[in-house]
């Protein structure tokens, strides 16, 4: 199927989650209990309600590094190739190694999310920068990466005003569709006459 195509199809998928959850967000409000769930290594347990099943996001420990490090790379190796050529994609297996996401695990910034007894995705955080957000190509698509950032945005909005991350192709739109802007693009000379350019987003948080 033509690249352009298949990028209509999972615009159009993607669009219906995002608005799905945006009602059940203004429905449910969670922000005034996520400190102490945070505290406890839990920050929500919930059913999501379009799949029927529970979604439990945590606090990672040092004994979740190495998952976290497999699901990361397991997910930049399928699914960056469709975007980026193979220098780009080896940059983001570097940048996400295991040193850094256990620098960030110690830290007590990476969370986790677990779908019954699989790890399904990850999200980090670095004061008000999201550092990380991945889903497992086989949960894609299913409300997780969603789930994450609503994790780490009520987490940043308790401290901050506002919200910055850098993202990727594949998360571009995810990020549009939850309100974020391009603030500025930005060049990294990976090598081998390769440039990567990203965008640098921010989000106002909701007043606190």
């Amino acid at each position: 199927m033509p690249f352009r195509y298949r990028w209509r199809i999972a615009k159009f998928i993607f669009i219906r989650i995002v608005n799905y959850d945006r009602i059940k967000v203004e429905m449910i409000d969670f922000a005034s209990f996520s400190e102490h769930y945070w505290q406890l290594g839990i920050l929500r347990m919930e059913m999501h309600p379009m799949k029927k099943m529970k979604m439990e996001y945590k606090k990672a420990m040092a004994n979740d590094t190495g998952r976290i490090v497999s699901l990361v790379h397991h997910t930049i190796m399928t699914v960056y190739p469709q975007y980026y050529p193979e220098k780009v994609v080896d940059f983001f297996c570097g940048l996400h190694c295991e040193k850094n996401i256990r620098r960030d695990v110690e830290k007590g910034n990476v969370g986790i999310v677990y779908s019954g007894e699989r790890l399904a995705g990850t999200g980090s955080f670095d004061g008000n920068h999201i550092t990380r957000v991945y889903v497992a190509p086989e949960f894609q698509r299913q409300g997780y990466g969603s789930f994450i950032m609503e994790q780490l945005e009520e987490r940043i909005g308790q401290y901050h005003d506002e919200i910055i991350l850098d993202t990727s192709l594949p998360a571009s739109t995810m990020y549009e569709r939850r309100g974020y802007k391009t603030l500025r693009h930005e060049r990294i000379d990976v090598g081998g006459g390769v440039m990567l350019v990203y965008e640098v987003m921010k989000k106002e948080c909701k007043e606190r």
